[in-house]
């Protein structure tokens, strides 16, 4: 009777220890790991942080900005592949859960994980079967990913440690935005080590240095660098932001703007459209106002009245907890 107990008991251990071998491995070789459209840096960083912890392949749907590529031309990792077509391809979502903030032939039986820090909205993708969900109220998807690395105890290289404290910075504007959570700031104390960066500060500031760089940009460029469209209620608006030092630069292409985000509102069948312009130095935002229903809202939601198609806004600068709520409120 003995045999049969120890053979039960062997059989036990050794399953335990291929269901704790493979958990973290969630995602097949073949998976490839994307952004949302129009990614920014931790959309990118994400894609590459995510295929190399569960295995798979980094890709993007859109451009690069000039903040990533400065990250990437650093620590020398290759651009994540461009992909667009998705059938028959195992699929795992990186900084976004929406319908409305990714390409339209994305259907919800490719994707087989979502790791994100955003809530989920009213066009979230629907599932017939259960798949990996992980969504954190951390400051950026690279949080996420640190977290995932560190508890593992897996190796993390200095270029990879640079490329996720630098997505860190970006989406919680050097820690400034109100998105920054205590997590953001522990992992990037431990990531900043690793990467070997003795001034967090000047990192920041010639990441966003080289985010603010438009001068090679077209305005439809720097209007859908950083571009979401929300369904609120019935109600589709799109919300663009653009990040940077010198705000002016933008602010005086406002004419040029403004006819491209009226093209775009026509072509996205959009009720509303607004761009804010966030001075990272600052801390404050301006609007750039398109047409009546935009005023209207608007001069409601943020209690300000519009000068020359523009709004200024003292201390708000992030979409996720200042601009979409207070809009989404509103409506």
């Amino acid at each position: 009777m003995e045999r049969p107990l120890i053979f039960k008991i062997h059989l036990y251990l050794l399953s335990l220890i291929i269901f704790l071998t493979c958990s973290s491995l969630s995602a097949s070789s073949d998976t490839y790991f994307i952004g949302h459209l129009n990614p920014d840096t931790d959309s990118i960083v994400s894609s590459i942080a995510a295929a190399q912890f569960y295995g798979g392949v980094a890709a993007r749907t859109g451009k690069v900005n000039k903040e990533s590529q400065y990250l990437l031309e650093m620590t020398h990792f290759p651009v994540p592949i461009l992909i667009n077509n998705f059938k028959g391809r195992e699929i795992g979502l990186v900084d976004f859960n929406q319908t409305t903030q990714a390409p339209a032939s994305l259907k919800s039986e490719n994707i087989t994980m979502i790791i994100d820090h955003h809530a989920l909205g009213d066009r979230p993708f629907i599932f017939a079967r259960p798949i990996m969900i992980t969504i954190k109220p951390w400051g950026s998807t690279a949080t996420i990913l640190a977290d995932l690395f560190i508890r593992d105890k897996r190796l993390v290289s200095k270029e990879l440690a640079t490329l996720l404290l630098g997505a860190i910075i970006s989406d919680t504007l050097g820690f400034y935005s109100p998105t920054t959570t205590d997590k953001d700031r522990e992992l990037a104390r431990v990531l900043q080590k690793t990467a070997g960066i003795d001034d967090l500060m000047a990192f920041a500031k010639e990441m966003f240095i080289a985010k603010s760089d438009i001068d090679s940009l077209s305005d439809q460029d720097i209007l859908l660098g950083d571009y979401k469209i929300y369904n609120i209620k019935g109600t589709k608006i799109g919300i663009a932001v653009a990040e940077s030092v010198t705000p002016e630069k933008i602010i005086k292409r406002k004419d040029n703007l403004l006819r491209i985000m009226g093209e775009q509102k026509i072509n996205d069948d959009l009720n509303l459209m607004y761009f804010f312009i966030v001075d990272i130095m600052k801390g404050n935002s301006t609007i750039i106002i398109l047409g009546k229903n935009e005023k209207l809202l608007a001069e409601k939601v943020f209690k300000v009245e519009s000068k020359d198609q523009l709004i200024l806004l003292p201390g708000l600068i992030s979409r996720k907890l200042q601009f979409f709520p207070l809009i989404r409120d509103a409506l």
